[in-house]
C-alpha cells in the first residue's frame, strides 16, 4: 500500500497547488451559447473580472469553457492595456490546463503570466504564478526546479504580507518534500514542520479550501510514519470542512487518500469500498487522471482480499486507459463483425435442418449466395485486421522508444542529483573542517606541555598529553558527523575549558544555560568552541577582576539562538582585531547560511557581534540556526 500513497502524493500536490473551489454541477456549458454571449459582450475591467471569476466555478469536466473564457479575458485584458488582469488571465488558463494534466499548455500560460507580473511587479501574481509553476515541475519530476519556484513565491509572499498566497506555498513544500522524500527515498523532516507552518495562515485568512488540503497532508504524513490513528483525525476534520463547503468534486482526493490509509492498516475491504466511490466520483467528473488512479488502487485491494481475477480485470483497466491504447471504435467494430459472423452461422444451420427439398433448394442458392457475401467480409475483414496490427505494433514500437529515452532521461536526471547532493555534502563537509581546532591552539599547547616536562612537573604535562589527546579524538571524530547533539557539543566545551584552565592561573568562570525546551536539540559540531577560544586568547581575562565566559542557548521560534559573552576589554579598534578574527567568523557564518539556505530561513541578523562601547563590557557574539530536534 506504500505504492499506493506514492500514487495519491503528485496527485494531492497538483490539488493542493489549485485549491480551486468547484462546487458539484448537474450540466455541462453549451460551448456554442458561450462564445456568442462572449462575442456580444461589451468588455471592460468588472466584466473581465467577473467572467475571470466564473471560471473558479466551473468543473474540471467543463474545462473546455474555463480555456475559452480565459482566453478571451486575455484578449479583452490586452486590449484594456491591464497588465494585472492580463497576468491573472494567463494564470487561470495555466492552471486549468494543469487541472486536466495538459502539462506543455499549462507551463506555456504560466511563464507569460510570470513575465508579465515580473516587469509590471504585480507581486500577488508573480507569487502565485511561481507557486503554480512549482505543480509542472514537479508533475514532470524535475522536483529541484519545482523547489525554487516555492522558495521564490515564499520570498515575495513573505516580502509583500501575502499571507494566503505564504500559507498555500508551505503546503506546496510540504506536499513536494514528502513526494521527493518517497522517491528518492530520503530521509523527510521538512514536511510535517512545512504543513504546520501553513495551516495556522490557512486558517487566519479563513480559506477552507486550503485548510481541507492542509489537513490531507498531514494525514498522508501522519499515515506514513505510522501515526494511523493521527491520519484518520486529520481526514475527519478534511470531510467536514469539504461537506460544509458541499465541493464534491475536492472529496475525490479526500476518498483516495482515505482509502490509502485504510490499506496501510489492511483493512482491504473497507478500501475497495471507498475506492469505488472514489471511482464513481471521478467518471462522474471526467477526470481521468483520478479514473486511472482508482483503477490501480482498486486492483491492490482485489489482489490482497484474494480476488486474483478481478484485480487483473482493473490493472488491464488501469493500464489501457493510462497508457491511451484503448480505441473504442475499432473494438466496437470487431465486435460488431463477431456478431454478424455468429448470426450468419446460425441461419445456415436452420437451412440444413429444413427437410423441404424446394426451400431446401432456393435456401441453398441463398446459401452460396450469402457465402460468397460472407468470404468477401471475412477477406475485408482480415485486412483491416492486418492493418490494425500493423498499426498496434508501430505504436507499441514508439511507446517503447519513448520509454526507453525517458528511462534514460531519468537516469541522468537521479546521477545529476546525486552529484549536487555530494557537492552539497562536500561543501558543508570543507566547511566544518574550515572551522575544527585552531593550529595556533594546538601549537601554544604543546608549546605548554614542553615547558612541563622542562620543569619536570611530569604528572602535569601528562595530565595535559591525555586532555590535548581527547579533545582531538572527539574533534576528529565529530568532523564525520553533520549534527551531534547540544549535549555531545556543552561536554566538548567543558573539556576544552578544563584544558585551558590547567595551564593557567587567574581562573575564569564558564557557565552554559541551557533552556528547559532546548535539550535533545541537534546542531553542527564546533559552531561554538571557535568563539570561546576567541575569548581566552584575546578578551584579556587574565587583567581583570571575576572573569567569565557564559554561553547562553535557548530556542526563538523556529530557531536555536545561541550567545557567548565574555566580560573581557573587548575587541580593539586600534589592533584591528575583527581583522584578525575575521577567519573563524566568516567560517561559522557561511555555515550558517548554508543551514538556513538548506531550510528557506531568512539570512538576515543570524549572525551578530558587539563590543565596547556598544555594550558595557567584553565582547557579545550571538547567532541562529534552523532549529532540528534528534528524534
Amino acid at each position: 500500500m506504500i505504492a499506493v500513497l506514492k500514487q495519491v502524493s503528485l496527485s494531492l500536490l497538483v490539488c493542493c497547488i489549485l485549491c480551486v473551489n468547484v462546487p458539484d454541477a448537474s450540466a455541462q456549458i453549451n460551448l456554442d451559447s458561450l462564445k456568442k454571449v462572449l462575442k456580444k459582450t461589451n468588455a471592460d475591467s468588472l466584466t473581465v473580472i467577473h467572467y475571470l471569476d466564473v471560471i473558479n466555478h466551473i468543473p474540471s469536466y467543463d474545462y473546455k469553457a474555463a480555456i475559452f473564457i480565459g482566453n478571451w479575458a486575455i484578449e479583452q485584458s490586452k486590449k484594456l492595456k491591464n497588465p494585472y488582469l492580463t497576468a491573472l488571465s494567463y494564470d487561470l488558463v495555466g492552471s486549468t490546463w494543469l487541472e486536466v494534466d495538459n502539462y506543455i499548455e499549462a507551463n506555456k500560460n504560466l511563464i507569460i503570466g510570470l513575465r508579465i507580473a515580473e516587469k509590471n511587479k504585480i507581486y500577488s501574481e508573480e507569487a502565485e504564478i511561481s507557486r503554480m509553476l512549482a505543480g509542472v515541475y514537479a508533475a514532470n519530476e524535475q522536483e529541484q526546479k519545482g523547489f525554487e519556484c516555492l522558495h521564490r513565491a515564499v520570498a515575495v509572499s513573505k516580502k509583500h504580507n501575502l499571507k494566503k498566497t505564504l500559507g498555500k506555498t508551505y503546503l506546496n513544500l510540504a506536499s513536494l518534500h514528502f513526494s521527493y522524500a518517497r522517491h528518492y527515498k530520503t530521509k523527510d523532516t521538512l514536511s510535517l514542520r512545512y504543513s504546520k507552518m501553513g495551516l495556522p495562515l490557512l486558517i487566519g485568512v479563513k480559506d477552507s479550501s486550503g485548510v481541507a488540503s492542509a489537513y490531507m497532508v498531514m494525514a498522508k504524513i501522519y499515515c506514513l510514519q505510522g501515526k494511523n490513528d493521527s491520519s484518520l483525525l486529520m481526514l475527519d476534520h478534511a470531510e467536514a470542512l469539504i461537506k460544509k463547503r458541499n465541493d464534491i468534486e475536492s472529496y475525490i482526493p479526500h476518498l483516495s487518500l482515505k482509502a490509502a490509509i485504510l490499506g496501510e492498516q489492511k483493512k482491504f475491504k473497507q478500501s475497495l469500498e471507498v475506492n469505488l466511490k472514489g471511482l464513481e466520483l471521478a467518471k462522474k467528473y471526467q477526470n481521468l487522471m483520478w479514473v486511472t488512479t482508482f483503477y490501480y488502487n482498486i486492483s491492490l485491494c482485489y489482489e490482497n482480499i484474494g480476488d486474483f481475477k478481478t484485480a487483473h480485470m482493473y490493472i488491464g483497466k488501469y493500464v489501457s486507459l493510462h497508457d491511451s491504447l484503448t480505441n473504442v471504435e475499432n473494438f466496437a467494430a470487431a465486435a460488431d463483425i463477431q456478431h454478424k459472423y455468429e448470426r450468419e452461422k446460425k441461419e445456415n444451420e436452420i437451412l440444413k435442418l429444413n427437410q423441404d427439398k424446394k426451400i431446401a433448394q432456393i435456401n441453398l442458392e441463398n446459401a452460396n449466395e450469402k457465402q460468397s457475401q460472407l468470404k468477401t467480409f471475412l477477406a475485408s475483414a482480415v485486412a483491416f485486421s492486418l492493418v490494425l496490427i500493423a498499426l498496434t505494433f508501430l505504436l507499441l514500437k514508439n511507446i517503447r522508444a519513448r520509454k526507453k529515452a525517458y528511462i534514460v532521461l531519468q537516469e541522468k536526471s537521479e546521477e545529476v542529483h546525486k552529484q549536487t547532493v555530494q557537492l552539497a555534502k562536500q561543501a558543508r563537509l570543507i566547511a566544518q573542517f574550515q572551522s575544527q581546532m585552531n593550529p595556533h591552539f594546538v601549537f601554544n599547547a604543546l608549546h605548554n606541555i614542553q615547558g612541563l616536562v622542562i620543569t619536570q612537573e611530569d604528572k602535569k604535562a601528562t595530565q595535559q598529553i591525555q586532555s590535548l589527546a581527547q579533545l582531538m579524538r572527539k574533534t576528529f571524530a565529530n568532523a564525520e558527523k553533520e549534527e551531534i547533539t547540544i549535549e555531545e557539543e556543552i561536554s566538548y566545551l567543558q573539556k576544552y575549558i578544563d584544558f585551558e584552565m590547567a595551564a593557567r592561573e587567574n581562573k575564569v568562570d564558564f557557565q552554559v544555560h541551557l533552556g528547559e525546551d532546548a535539550h535533545n536539540v541537534q546542531i553542527p559540531p564546533m559552531m561554538i568552541q571557535p568563539f570561546v577560544e576567541n575569548a581566552i586568547k584575546h578578551a584579556e581575562l587574565d587583567k581583570i577582576e571575576n572573569p567569565f565566559i557564559k554561553v547562553l542557548i535557548e530556542i526563538k521560534g523556529d530557531l536555536l539562538k545561541i550567545a557567548i559573552q565574555d566580560n573581557g576589554k573587548g575587541i580593539k579598534n586600534k589592533e584591528n582585531a575583527f581583522t584578525k578574527l575575521s577567519h573563524s567568523m566568516a567560517v561559522i557564518k557561511s555555515r550558517i547560511e548554508l543551514l538556513a539556505n538548506e531550510t528557506s530561513v531568512e539570512t538576515n541578523n543570524l549572525f551578530i557581534v558587539k563590543t565596547v562601547p556598544e555594550i558595557e563590557a567584553g565582547t557579545l557574539v550571538s547567532f541562529q540556526i534552523p532549529l532540528v530536534y534528534a528524534y
